[in-house]
């Protein structure tokens, strides 16, 4: 019953799910996959770069799936979005698996109930853990090798071999989609190597594992994207040592004590630091070897300028484990105030962390709900009126070919503006402006210098409408066709002379989607369809539009 609930709740979570997160849900999965499976589809500078720092690894399996669509004559149907929701429902399930099955190791079956509702309950986890992110698979991975390592002082038997020897393989195969999972595994590896006295028969597992792991990693590198082989897991290390990485961000040290962690634990934060505390004060070698893996990975990630609030979440399983700890305890002498006697916790204990759902439903459901809907909406439009497509908003705004699936706007006829960084020979860091950068600064002067002065109605593809990795901006040579469908959020209508030029050209409002709130000014007051109708009259009431 236990499985049932937990691979029916993640799956639906999956299935349900129709907003927009992070570009790298699509970009970095579902749309290599596709290119992989269909032959066409956006791909970023992340694989096309002369060093490509992502490995085919990851999107394979989604390949895969695409493949036996095709196979299936259901590529053109609603499965092809559906589909790989629920296969990343069915692994995200994987990591409520595991946490359960790490607590009632360490701690006792009712401490392994409290932590598998505290991940059930989780907002980060309904936020992104069924999402094709790079780092969800790597919390699932983590998480499933955890669930096999010796975190209490046993004898090394046989059996805790073996089980050092699956953990060590899937944390392998994690280090292949995510270099920086290594954070974790080193802390681990240290503690078994130096203060656990394990050191020969782990070096002896250890280098078979790491040597079958790169060449895999290796296979998949050969069959990438680039024209030429250069090993991801370097790649991925050195560009994220360089200041390339700076580019997308650089936070102060304390932004993932203030802002991450805070935001993934959400109201289970002062059950996990209470619990955190408790177990580096006592006796209890399990707990304390995950508080203190806890404090290396964030101290760690900390020092790392680019950071984001979901390269932590491998750890919040861990969280959600010490919260436990936390929970149950403070509950121990109140029986009659139990929710229930297979869940021992307090009930205000149990209302206050369950607080968090409305929030779960808000960003499964609506923040960034338009992104994914719009693409709904030009996927229905006929090919006969949907000849080409341009998307001008801030780059990977919205999922691509994977939800459209239209292979005829390959090729110049589906094209968005980029933001690739400033890869070698580019030198000016400090005065780089992307693609981007360059169009919300002055929309009017981009649209008046890139684009013809009337729009050309057999609509030919744009050529040359975006950069191409490393290549420097003084010689970007963008230049865009004027499109049948303009696709944009509404806020760059209040840019001065947009509206007015759109409307000359004759295009008008065909499709809006619900504003919801958005902390990026630039993408405010919901998406906006515009197409090419020169005969029709300017309506309000149709367009969407004040």
């Amino acid at each position: 019953m236990r499985l049932v609930l937990i691979f029916a709740l993640r799956i639906s979570i999956a299935v349900l799910t129709r907003t927009f997160f992070q570009p790298d849900e699509f970009f970095q999965c579902l749309e290599p996959a596709h290119r992989l499976a269909f032959g066409y589809g956006h791909l970023t500078w992340e694989w096309l770069s002369a060093k490509p720092i992502r490995t085919i690894a990851y999107p394979a399996p989604w390949a895969l799936l695409y493949k036996s669509l095709q196979w299936a004559r259901l590529d053109e149907t609603s499965a092809l979005i559906i589909i790989p929701k629920i296969f990343a429902g069915f692994l995200a399930a994987f990591t409520d698996i595991a946490i359960y099955e790490i607590a009632c190791r360490q701690l006792g079956k009712k401490y392994g109930n409290v932590a598998l509702f505290l991940s059930l309950s989780s907002f980060f986890h309904s936020l992104a853990l069924t999402r094709s992110l790079a780092t969800s698979m790597e919390t699932i991975l983590t998480t499933v090798a955890l669930s096999f390592w010796p975190f209490s002082d046993v004898p090394f038997t046989s059996l805790v071999k073996r089980r050092v020897g699956i953990a060590l393989s899937i944390a392998a195969f994690s280090c292949i989609l995510r270099p920086t999972s290594a954070i974790i595994w080193s802390f681990l590896f240290i503690d078994l190597f130096i203060f656990r006295k394990a050191g020969s028969w782990l070096i002896a597992s250890a280098i078979p594992i790491g040597c079958v792991a790169l060449a895999i990693g290796s296979g998949f590198d050969r069959f990438g994207f680039s024209s030429q082989y250069s090993p991801s897991i370097l790649n991925f290390l050195g560009i994220n040592s360089s200041s390339v990485a700076s580019f997308y961000g650089r936070m102060p040290w304390h932004y993932y004590l203030v802002q991450a962690l805070p935001i993934l634990c959400n109201t289970a934060l002062p059950f996990a630091l209470h619990g955190a505390i408790s177990a580096l004060r006592g006796n209890n070698m399990a707990m304390k070897r995950m508080a203190m893996l806890v404090i290396w990975t964030t101290f760690i990630y900390s020092l790392i300028g680019h950071k984001e609030w979901r390269f932590l979440h491998p750890i919040l399983p861990l969280l959600h484990i010490l919260g436990a700890k936390a929970l149950v305890d403070a509950s121990q002498n109140l029986p009659n105030n139990w929710i229930h006697p297979s869940l021992p916790i307090r009930r205000g204990h149990a209302i206050f962390l369950l607080s968090t759902i409305p929030l779960s439903i808000y960003v499964i459901l609506f923040h960034g709900r338009a992104q994914i809907e719009v693409m709904e909406h030009i996927r229905g439009i006929p090919s006969s009126e949907l000849r080409s497509v341009g998307f001008l908003m801030p780059c990977h705004s919205t999922p691509w070919q994977s939800h459209l699936h239209r292979p005829e706007l390959d090729l110049g006829s589906l094209w968005a503006l980029g933001c690739e960084p400033p890869l070698p020979p580019i030198s000016d860091f400090k005065w780089y402006q992307d693609q981007t950068d360059v169009f919300f600064e002055s929309p009017i002067d981009y649209l008046i210098t890139r684009f013809p002065r009337n729009v050309n109605a057999s609509f030919p593809p744009s050529l040359r409408p975006s950069s191409l990795p490393g290549k420097p901006l003084r010689n970007a040579d963008w230049s865009h066709e004027w499109p049948s469908h303009l696709v944009f959020f509404g806020a760059l209508l209040d840019n001065p002379g947009v509206r007015d030029l759109f409307i000359r050209l004759g295009y008008r409002g065909v499709w809006s989607s619900t504003a919801w709130w958005e902390e990026d000014l630039r993408r405010r007051k919901g998406v906006r369809v515009w197409q090419y109708t020169p005969s029709l009259e300017w309506t309000r009431d149709r367009s969407g539009d004040n």
